[in-house]
């Protein structure tokens, strides 16, 4: 697995739990030194070149990839809120080819979102509706769920 790749699985997957703490992105470097950056003054976080960038407001905070140790989150939000959980929502087949169906409550919003957090699909969708993937690139997706009562459940689905 290339660094790239593995540093965007992580930044997508690392979620711990609320809590009254300031939500931040922690880099520690090889050497064990930490930068804490408050989540919400992050705009976006990219590749580029041969490092990850944290872009805020009025700066871009540039860490080069061959001298992080480790990129965690710290105080980060709940993504399984719906009442039920992420058990009430399938998803299948993953991996898929062409078509996902997707088995969400009535009136929830889907969006498809790279690794590099574009929205590349979005759509309000009905019970079991199916979902062509057939354009997008081979690769890893995050499937972000906004249900009617206000609960936000996010999957991975990996398109071949």
């Amino acid at each position: 697995m290339t660094k790239k790749l593995f540093i965007g699985l992580l930044l997508m997957f690392c979620h711990a739990t609320a809590s009254a703490a300031t939500p931040s992105l922690i880099v520690q470097d090889i050497g064990g030194a930490t930068q804490s950056i408050p989540l919400g003054s992050i705009g976006k976080l990219t590749f580029a070149s041969a490092q990850v960038q944290a872009h805020t407001a009025n700066d871009v905070i540039p860490f080069p990839i061959n001298n992080i140790g480790k990129i965690t989150f710290g105080e980060m939000l709940i993504t399984n809120t719906a009442a039920g959980g992420a058990a009430d929502i399938a998803l299948y087949p993953n991996p898929a080819t062409d078509i996902i169906c997707i088995d969400a409550p009535e009136g929830s919003a889907v969006t498809i979102v790279d690794l590099y957090g574009r929205s590349v699909w979005a759509k309000d969708v009905s019970p079991l509706q199916q979902i062509n993937v057939s354009a997008l690139p081979a690769g890893v997706y995050i499937i972000k769920i906004n249900t009617p009562d206000n609960g936000i459940i996010t999957k991975k689905i990996i398109k071949q």
